[in-house]
């Protein structure tokens, strides 16, 4: 069944996102289509890890998150980054929030871009050129570092100190 409203909504998004693809496909980050949202999501090489793009109420984010449904994992995937933090933000080349979602499964690494709007037009070239230049380099910036941590193990409960993680140069994808 047509559904004229959500149809309507999808359009923008669509569009929105059109100078984004080739550029992201040129790259080898995606094959997908345009995403009908206001998030773009593309493949770590690493299970439940993705590199991303989006707009929010602050203005635009490119982040590397880790959404594992068990919280724990995604806590010691991330912290094996956190831990190399300045290492990451050196070969980033600005401010990077490291990001441990309180009351949240997920956590992130991502870059903020203060302003623009989701239905600005004018500002979608900017914004575009944004999204690939920080995502070129907080992906050359974890890669500095051993890249996406892979998948870990907890060996102990949560909580519990004895909890291992694979780190960064074990883990390379």
């Amino acid at each position: 069944m047509f559904e004229p409203t959500r149809s309507a909504e999808l359009i923008p998004a669509l569009v929105r996102w059109s100078p984004f693809e080739p550029l992201a496909k040129q790259r080898g980050w995606t094959n997908a289509s345009a995403p009908g949202q206001n998030w773009w999501t593309m493949p770590t090489g690493s299970t439940d890890a993705t590199w991303g793009v989006s707009y929010a109420l602050f203005g635009c984010r490119s982040e590397l998150f880790f959404g594992h449904p068990d919280p724990a994992v995604n806590l010691a995937r991330w912290q094996v980054l956190s831990d190399r933090k300045a290492e990451i933000m050196g070969a980033f080349g600005g401010e990077l929030i490291f990001d441990d979602l309180p009351n949240n499964k997920g956590r992130r690494i991502e870059a903020r871009l203060i302003g623009p709007k989701i239905g600005d037009q004018r500002n979608w070239p900017e914004v575009i050129d944004w999204m690939i230049d920080s995502q070129e380099r907080l992906r050359q910036a974890v890669a500095a570092v051993g890249g996406v941590p892979g998948m870990v193990a907890p060996t102990a409960t949560a909580g519990d100190s004895d909890a291992t993680a694979v780190t960064a140069e074990d883990a390379r994808i």
